[in-house]
């Protein structure tokens, strides 16, 4: 972002390049024309009008992925179920497996994913 003291000058450069063009529009200062001036203040305008028009575009690129995570989402879970339900594939499905689901052996096997919480929960190696 532009700090606010530099946007207090570009206010000030516009109503600079205003009082220039009532007061003395054919004068140069310390060799600068009028012109090279409008140019340069129009050329900042035409940026940050750029930039708006990204972050519009960046804005709404953001709503549209987080409404498509949101159908990936809800479309992961139903597939999910439909695995663990399936005839051929259930529970124990190595499609669950594979996407990080505990199948129904785990779950009877006693495996859980759980992590030692404290130092005398860990084994000793010999």
């Amino acid at each position: 972002m532009i700090a606010r003291e530099n946007l207090k000058l570009i206010h000030r450069s516009a109503l600079l390049l205003s009082g220039w063009k009532t007061h003395a529009p054919q004068e140069e200062f310390s060799g600068i024309k009028i012109e090279e001036f409008e140019q340069a203040i129009q050329e900042l305008d035409a940026s940050k009008e750029v930039i708006r028009q990204h972050q519009a575009a960046i804005r709404r690129e953001i709503a549209r992925r987080q409404t498509l995570q949101s159908k990936v989402v809800a479309l992961a879970g139903a597939l999910a179920k439909g695995i663990a339900g399936h005839i051929r594939h259930g529970k124990n499905s190595p499609i669950l497996r594979g996407a990080g689901y505990k199948t129904a052996q785990e779950y009877k096997s006693g495996l859980t994913w759980k992590t030692p919480s404290t130092p005398e929960d860990t084994p000793l190696s010999a």
